[in-house]
């Protein structure tokens, strides 16, 4: 370039060369400078797409945690939905098990229905044979007959009690205080109950069994102070008494 220079005139002395390689000498400071900036802001634009990409590596990072708590999510929520539908199905099957034992028990309800009709209309026959057709021992084998067939009803005191009194219509007073004696024993807290001790009260004064009769009369008093029953049995204490 100095050659050129040379060759061509424009320098034209030592003085005008020593300025020109100043000058080309600055000018290549400055180039170098120049490229040092440019480096200098390359390695910054570096840098920042770094720290950029360290950001995005972040916030993938929390995004993917994110995406797993929100999977652990949905997999609770279907267990519950899955727990729900089993619940409900346990629910739908015990309505269906509970309907079931509704309809059997209401065919058990019948069936008990239809047996006590049967059970009353019986033992009306009974009474009815006694009350209206005047049949006593057609009613004796009636009463029999129910007090076997029905043992659990509660007509038991009731039949017993019409069974001692036929027998003592009949003047078969063993038989009739049997029978007056069941009820006392087996159903004390029925109806019946005083007037059956009472009959056998009357049973054993009409045998000539007087202290018997009185010791009757007077815990028929203590069992039964408030019925009619016992009235009478005072009654009858206080005539034997007298007698």
């Amino acid at each position: 370039m100095i050659f050129y220079a040379i060759s061509t005139g424009v320098i034209s002395n030592t003085t005008s060369l020593d300025n020109y390689i100043h000058v080309a000498h600055a000018k290549k400071i400055c180039s170098k400078i120049n490229l040092d900036q440019k480096i200098k802001e390359l390695n910054r634009v570096l840098d920042a797409h770094s720290q950029c990409l360290i950001q995005l590596q972040q916030q993938l990072l929390e995004n993917q945690q994110d995406i797993d708590t929100l999977r652990s999510c949905i997999q609770d929520t279907q267990h519950c939905i899955q727990s729900m539908r089993n619940t409900n199905n346990t629910i739908e099957n015990y309505e269906k098990i509970c309907e079931k034992s509704r309809s059997n028990t209401n065919v058990i309800n019948k069936k008990q229905q239809f047996l006590n009709n049967i059970e009353d209309a019986d033992y009306k026959l009974a009474v009815s044979l006694v009350l209206e057709k005047k049949q006593y021992d057609r009613a004796i084998q009636t009463f029999q007959d129910f007090i076997k067939n029905y043992p659990q009803s509660n007509y038991q005191p009731n039949a017993h009690y019409w069974l001692g009194q036929l027998y003592y219509n009949q003047n078969d007073k063993n038989n009739a205080s049997y029978h007056f004696a069941l009820v006392v024993k087996n159903y004390p807290k029925s109806s019946k109950a005083p007037d059956a001790l009472l009959k056998i009260g009357i049973i054993m004064q009409e045998t000539n069994q007087i202290d018997k009769s009185k010791t009757i009369y007077k815990q028929l008093g203590k069992l039964y102070p408030n019925s009619n029953a016992a009235k009478h049995a005072q009654k009858q204490l206080t005539y034997l008494k007298n007698k």
